[in-house]
């Protein structure tokens, strides 16, 4: 910037150079200003130059980076604009004449420009209610909204400023209730020692804390199934037996009993050498003796004694009574049978 100091005492010689300083130094501040409104090449209307009936008002414009002012005459928005230069001589002391003076316009002029290429530029306030309201998909301005039309939350035009906002939040979104059997809502997560406890009822367990409740002699939880070996070994006091390997376990443990099963079977009167089949529980096993006798139930021993036995086909389930009759004569008797494991 350029700046002269007329307040020194002594007389300042108001020359020639200084006239230059005065006039470079408002050169460019408006050059500056021209700059800051157009960056191109193209032309300008700063202020009026606005046709009506037949009339372009005055004004300023800007053609080629110059500052021009515009004098009303007619014309309409056709009408073609250029710059013009008018010089004025000036005869100096030593009597000689100079071309000092310029005055440059714009005018109508065949070679110009026409007047409705150049652009307008708004001044402050036409270029405030030139922007357009903002929303979703264009860019523009917008009136805040008050802090009642925050809380409402219906104004869809307006906008809100992070104050209004923090203070509405809570109005429109208010913090959940407790969770309840009734209510959804929030509750905080249960430690171990309160899922163990049973008796806190406003928290949630995980299910990494519901497999942490163990079961204990005086709590209901989560057991581990002992296996057969375990059972057998008869220490773990953690664990829970099945009775499959409280089965196992006892058979392992206890001694098994060698009678597999004991019964009676009625044969009556044979007549004839016979064939009987007895059957009996399963006993899971084939391998077993037969320890029988053949009962008299008949009124005459001496008649129910001529006969004798033998067993076959031994199964799981059954053998076979082989009765062979020494006098055919009446008799009752019956087969009473012990199965003995080997």
């Amino acid at each position: 910037m350029l700046l002269a100091n007329f307040t020194k005492p002594g007389g300042l010689p108001f020359e020639q150079n200084t006239l230059a300083f005065m006039q470079f130094a408002y050169l460019e501040i408006i050059n500056s200003f021209i700059s800051h409104l157009t960056s191109d090449n193209q032309n300008y209307i700063i202020s009026g130059c606005a046709v009506e009936n037949g009339q372009i008002s005055s004004g300023w414009m800007v053609i080629n980076k110059e500052l021009l002012f515009f004098e009303q005459t007619e014309g309409d928005l056709s009408s073609k604009i250029a710059p013009n230069s008018e010089l004025f001589d000036q005869v100096f002391q030593d009597g000689v004449t100079h071309q000092i003076y310029t005055i440059q316009t714009a005018i109508i002029d065949d070679l110009g420009v026409e007047l409705n290429d150049f652009i307008t530029i708004p001044n402050a306030m036409e270029f405030l209610t030139s922007v357009p309201s903002a929303t979703e998909s264009v860019s523009g301005i917008a009136e805040i909204a008050t802090q009642a039309e925050a809380d409402q939350g219906v104004n869809d035009l307006k906008i809100i400023t992070p104050k209004k906002l923090a203070e509405s939040l809570p109005v429109l979104s208010p913090p959940p209730p407790q969770a309840t059997e009734s209510v959804s809502g929030i509750a905080r997560i249960a430690t171990q020692n309160e899922s163990n406890g049973s008796t806190v009822d406003d928290k949630f367990i995980t299910p990494k804390k519901l497999n942490g409740r163990s079961a204990t002699t005086t709590r209901t939880g989560v057991v581990e199934l002992a296996t057969t070996n375990e059972a057998i070994a008869g220490v773990d006091t953690q664990r829970a037996i099945t009775p499959k390997a409280l089965a196992d376990a006892l058979a392992s443990l206890i001694p098994q009993s060698p009678i597999l099963h004991t019964g009676t079977y009625t044969i009556g009167n044979p007549g004839l050498d016979q064939l009987y089949t007895v059957n009996f529980p399963n006993v899971q096993t084939s391998n077993y003796m037969i320890a029988g006798s053949i009962v008299s139930v008949g009124a005459d021993w001496n008649t129910d004694n001529d006969v004798f036995y033998v067993v076959r086909n031994k199964t799981s389930s059954s053998f076979q009574l082989a009765i062979r009759e020494i006098e055919s004569v009446v008799q009752n008797i019956r087969f009473e049978y012990m199965l003995v494991r080997f």
